[in-house]
């Protein structure tokens, strides 16, 4: 990386070599190595000079070597970790305050011994708050929604 001076001020010099590269064809990050400035300088006072790149070719940083391609079996995506095991779920409704993530949040009509609501308390479906019987029963697609709608108007 370039050491840049804080310089608010452009000599001769440096204005000489930016508009001989610029019409030279040279990249504005090369041009501001050379005269150690910003990049952003250099665009700045190639602009107040009215420098125009309409004719010139441009010449940029060499390229890097390009790398062999990986062979297609290989990922450079780190390894997925093991699943962890599933907690043991319990059989009976989980009292509302006891939910843990995996719990199913469909409330059951018995009440437990504190008088708050009970809930179902099987594996929830990713992305969703209820466990498949509880989907099947509560989700309504919103085609037969609005078909339903439509009939009763």
């Amino acid at each position: 990386m370039v050491d840049l001076q804080a310089q608010t001020s452009w000599d001769h010099d440096s204005t000489a070599i930016l508009t001989r590269m610029w019409n030279e064809g040279y990249s504005c990050a090369l041009i501001a190595a050379e005269v150690k400035r910003s990049r952003a300088a250099v665009i700045g006072k190639a602009y107040r000079l009215n420098l125009s790149r309409e004719t010139a070719p441009l010449h940029h940083r060499p390229l890097r070597p390009v790398s062999k391609p990986l062979p297609r079996n290989v990922s450079l995506a780190p390894p997925k970790p093991e699943p962890e095991p599933e907690p043991e779920l319990p059989s009976d409704p989980v009292a509302f305050l006891d939910l843990e993530d995996h719990h199913c949040r469909a409330v059951v009509i018995e009440r437990g011994r504190d008088g708050l609501p009970l809930c179902c308390g099987a594996r929830r479906l990713e992305g969703c708050s209820w466990c498949r019987e509880h989907r099947r029963k509560f989700h309504v697609k919103w085609i037969d929604y609005k078909r339903k709608e439509a009939a009763h108007g």
